[in-house]
């Protein structure tokens, strides 16, 4: 069930989830196809389905894979929130951060393609970097 595509590296789990395909991700994930398997430029199938902006999907495969135990940037520098940023979900984008506790960065902000995504992560990462209070 796992026929990779040479050139590119990609599962069909990649492509699904680049769709957006919950089902069929799932069905093939259950079929045993890594969701950690990377295609030639270092994106996992949760890259892909960050940028398809699916909030279900990138539940689930975060759940499953729990990415507070793995770095999960692509080979070119891409994180899951700045794909999440391209994909314009700001629900996607506040799973990552709120659930999954990944810190926005300056390049996450900047690839940002909405207004909305931009202020937010712009007050998260301010909140997060103050200095806490001393008595």
């Amino acid at each position: 069930v796992n026929p990779v595509t040479q050139l590119s590296k990609r599962t069909p789990l990649h492509n699904a989830c680049q769709a957006g395909k919950t089902d069929i991700a799932m069905f093939l994930v259950n079929r045993g196809i890594s969701i950690l398997d990377a295609d030639k430029d270092g994106y996992t199938s949760v890259h892909m389905a960050c940028m398809s902006g699916n909030k279900e999907l990138v539940s689930q495969l975060l759940y499953r894979l729990n990415p507070k135990n793995f770095t999960m940037i692509s080979k070119s520098g891409v994180s899951l929130l700045k794909c999440a940023t391209i994909g314009g979900n700001i629900e996607v984008v506040k799973i990552l951060v709120e659930i999954w506790e990944l810190k926005p960065t300056d390049e996450d902000i900047a690839a940002s393609t909405t207004e909305e995504i931009t202020s937010y992560l712009k007050s998260v990462k301010r909140v997060r970097s103050r200095k806490p209070y001393r008595y």
